[in-house]
């Protein structure tokens, strides 16, 4: 298999594969499909605030501080923004418009619908991105060098490489990576389906933060090695498991604790 077809096996086999997770889950689970197209819809929305609010914020880094500074301060405030947009978003869309989702399985399901939308953007657009370079590359170099930014021109050559070196393991790499993205996702959805429904600010500040360290981690760790990088995220992600399956995301911590005001859960009848 060549580097077009690992291109097109990456972002099928993803967007099939979150498909299928939404619906084998939904069947496990019960959560309305409501709760997922909610979440499906909070990752969107929060993008766009997000390009509305920084994009001059970048703009303004780059041309009043030194382009080494102004790198770093970039990469400090999309991971910082992250973090702010994404939860806050969430809890907005949890406090004000999806008012059903206020059950541990429907943020399950808010979650997965976040976690996977973004999965399937994300690997859906560097399909289209990189099947771009792989068969217009030459055209696309020569608009690059002609901008007359080596730093552009050297990091397209290094993406040019990477794909045509593209194998299975690569592609098995995104994926994996996505798949502890997703967890992460249903975990912060759980958690901040605790702070609107027990109006508790500090737990959506616990979310940002989570966030942020989540990527700061990614950030950090991928330019040095990719061995750590999943290492210290799957570490990160086994906590976030433990925190669903027995800790305080747990379906008996979140929906016990409904039991403990005199609420019901927020069930699905079969």
């Amino acid at each position: 298999m060549g580097p077009l077809g690992y291109v097109l096996l990456q972002g099928i086999v993803a967007i099939i594969g979150v498909l299928v997770l939404w619906f084998v889950a939904q069947r496990k689970l019960g959560f309305r499909w409501a709760a997922l197209g909610w979440g499906a819809l909070a990752f969107p929305l929060s993008q766009l605030a997000r390009v509305a609010v920084i994009s001059p914020l970048n703009v303004g880094l780059e041309r009043i501080l030194d382009p080494a500074i102004a790198i770093t301060a970039i990469t400090a405030v999309m991971v910082i923004s992250s973090g702010l947009f994404e939860e806050s978003t969430r809890w907005i869309v949890m406090r004000y418009w999806a008012k059903g989702v206020r059950s541990w399985r429907e943020g399950v399901g808010f979650g997965l619908g976040h976690g996977g939308i973004e999965a399937m953007l994300l690997l859906g657009n560097a399909m289209v991105s990189n099947i771009a370079m792989l068969q217009f590359g030459d055209v696309i170099r020569d608009q690059v060098a002609r901008a007359d930014n080596p730093d552009a021109l050297t990091a397209f050559d290094a993406q040019t490489e990477m794909l045509n070196n593209i194998g299975l393991n690569l592609v098995a790499m995104s994926w994996y990576e996505r798949i502890l993205a997703i967890i992460f996702h249903v975990a912060m959805s759980v958690l901040i389906l605790r702070a609107v429904r027990e109006q508790k600010w500090q737990l959506w500040l616990v979310a940002v933060l989570a966030h942020i360290a989540f990527n700061t981690i990614a950030v950090t760790l991928a330019p040095v090695s990719y061995l750590a990088l999943y290492i210290a995220l799957t570490a990160l992600t086994a906590v976030v498991v433990w925190a669903l399956a027995a800790g305080p995301l747990s379906r008996k911590a979140v929906d016990g604790s409904r039991q403990d005001e005199g609420l019901e859960p927020n069930v699905v009848k079969q």
